[in-house]
C-alpha cells in the first residue's frame, strides 16, 4: 500500500493455502484496505477489511437465491468478479458459472443484497445468455452504479445501471453477424476483457477487448441512451486488456499493444486521451 512515506506490504494470513484464486480486487473503504477474492474451497466469495486495530476481518458473500422455479442447487461465484466501493461499503459483480448469470452483491449497513441481474429472466427463470464473464463496474457521481458485461451467447457488451434499486438495461456494441454461406447467426468475442468509467454528466465510457480481431473499442454513451463509437489515437495493431482512468482533462484509455514476433511479453503499454467534452 502506497503513501507519502513510500510502500508498506503486508501478507494477509487468512485464507487456507490452495484456497484463494487468482480472481481478486482490491479497492480503499473508508480509508481501509478491502479485498474481494474467489474462494476455490468454497466456490464462492470472501471479502477481507482491515478495520482500524490493524485487525484483518472476513466476510463471506452470500450466494444469490436460484433461478425462479429451479431447484436449489450450490452455484459457481467469482470465476470473474469486479468491484466499486459504495460509501456503504463493496459492491461486486460475479459470475455464476452454473448458470451463467451475472450477480451483483451490495452491502448495506451489516448485511449483502445478491441478486441475479443477467443471464436469467426475473420472473421466470428463462435462460437468456450466458452472461458476466467478464464484468467491470464503476459508481457515478450521483451515486448510480454501473455494470458492464458481455453475454457470450448472443456476442454483445452491455451496459447494466442501477438507480434507487431499479435496474435497466443497454446494449454497448454487438459482434452479432451473419454468416452468408450458411445464413446461420454467428457471434464474435466482443467483450473477452471490459472496462467502464463514468463521465462527469453520469454517462458511461465503455473499452472492449475483440478477441475475434485482438484490438480494443471505445464507446461512448450518448444523452439518448445508446452508444457511439470513439476513434482513438493509438497505434494500429493488436491491443488487448483495457483499462479507463477518468482525469480533469478527460479519460485515459490504456491497453497493451501486443508485439507480433513476441506475444504479450513482448507488449508495451499504450495510452491515448479522449478529452473532456470530446464524447457526443
Amino acid at each position: 500500500m502506497g503513501s507519502p512515506g513510500g510502500w508498506h506490504r503486508e501478507q494477509v494470513l487468512l485464507a487456507a493455502p490452495g484456497s484463494v484464486s487468482r480472481q481478486m480486487a482490491i479497492g480503499l473503504w473508508l480509508g481501509a484496505p478491502t479485498i474481494a477474492y474467489r474462494d476455490n474451497d468454497i466456490r464462492g466469495i470472501r471479502v477481507v477489511r482491515r478495520d482500524d486495530t490493524g485487525t484483518w476481518k472476513t466476510e463471506t458473500v452470500p450466494a444469490p437465491l436460484p433461478r425462479p422455479g429451479r431447484a436449489a442447487t450450490q452455484p459457481d461465484l467469482g470465476r470473474s468478479l469486479a468491484m466499486a466501493i459504495m460509501p456503504a461499503g463493496p459492491a461486486i459483480a460475479a459470475y455464476d458459472a452454473v448458470d451463467g448469470d451475472l450477480v451483483l452483491a451490495v452491502r448495506s449497513a451489516e448485511s449483502w443484497s445478491v441478486a441475479r441481474i443477467a443471464g436469467s429472466d426475473p420472473v421466470t427463470g428463462a435462460d437468456t445468455g450466458d452472461c458476466g464473464d467478464p464484468s467491470a463496474l464503476a459508481l457515478g457521481p450521483g451515486g448510480d452504479l454501473v455494470v458492464a458485461y458481455r453475454n457470450r451467447s448472443s456476442g454483445q457488451v452491455l451496459v447494466a445501471r442501477s438507480k434507487s434499486g431499479v435496474i435497466s438495461h443497454q446494449v454497448v456494441a454487438s459482434a452479432a453477424w451473419t454468416d452468408k454461406a450458411s445464413n446461420s447467426q454467428r457471434v464474435g468475442l466482443l467483450g473477452t476483457s471490459l472496462a467502464v468509467t463514468l463521465l462527469p454528466s453520469g454517462r458511461a465510457l465503455v473499452a472492449m477487448q475483440d478477441g475475434s480481431h485482438i484490438d480494443v473499442q471505445v464507446a461512448a454513451e450518448t444523452p439518448g441512451g445508446s452508444f457511439v463509437a470513439v476513434k482513438g489515437s493509438g497505434s494500429d495493431g493488436p491491443h488487448a486488456w483495457p483499462s479507463l482512468l477518468s482525469r480533469a482533462d478527460g479519460v485515459v484509455v490504456a491497453s497493451v499493444a501486443l508485439n507480433a514476433a513476441f506475444g504479450p511479453a513482448g507488449g508495451s503499454l499504450e495510452k491515448w486521451t479522449v478529452p473532456a467534452g470530446d464524447t457526443p
